[in-house]
């Protein structure tokens, strides 16, 4: 015979087995997005900025010891793990933290944790003072490829 506390602590569990899965679910299609456009998206923006950079630039070191137009597997892989995989996981478990404070946005709630990750994320990684935007020049292009 089962009493209510029963029932309620099964409900409960079931409750949170749902929420991990959710959480899992939408980390996991945060990761792959963030793999495609944080990962070989940014690694199609350097190669762009490299293109697009002054002549004779090309071979030059950047701030990171990496040579401007060398496109090697392990910097892609690192980008696609750390600037892909790992802030794509995290920030769609972020959007569903707060999607229900943003339900009042509507459709265009989307859009708007967007621009709060454009806003609160920009200033620390686009550094207007980096000095790999001045070496490679076209800061317009290079920034405005990255923002997008």
């Amino acid at each position: 015979m089962t009493t209510p506390d029963d029932e309620n602590t099964v409900l409960l569990r079931l409750g949170v087995a749902e929420l991990i899965r959710h959480l899992a679910l939408v980390g996991l299609a945060g990761a792959v997005s963030g793999a495609i456009v944080g990962g070989i998206g940014v690694r199609l923006v350097m190669r762009i900025a490299a293109v697009a950079a002054p002549d004779g630039l090309v071979g030059s070191v950047t701030e990171n010891g990496n040579r401007i137009g060398d496109i090697t597997a392990g910097g892609t892989l690192a980008l696609v793990i750390f600037a892909g995989i790992l802030f794509g996981g995290v920030g769609a478990i972020a959007y569903l933290i707060s999607e229900n404070s943003l339900s009042w946005a509507g459709r265009w709630r989307h859009i708007l944790f967007g621009i709060f990750l454009l806003v609160n994320g920009a200033p620390t990684t686009l550094v207007p003072g980096n000095f790999d935007f001045s070496l490679v020049g076209n800061k317009v292009l290079v920034v405005g490829m990255f923002l997008a």
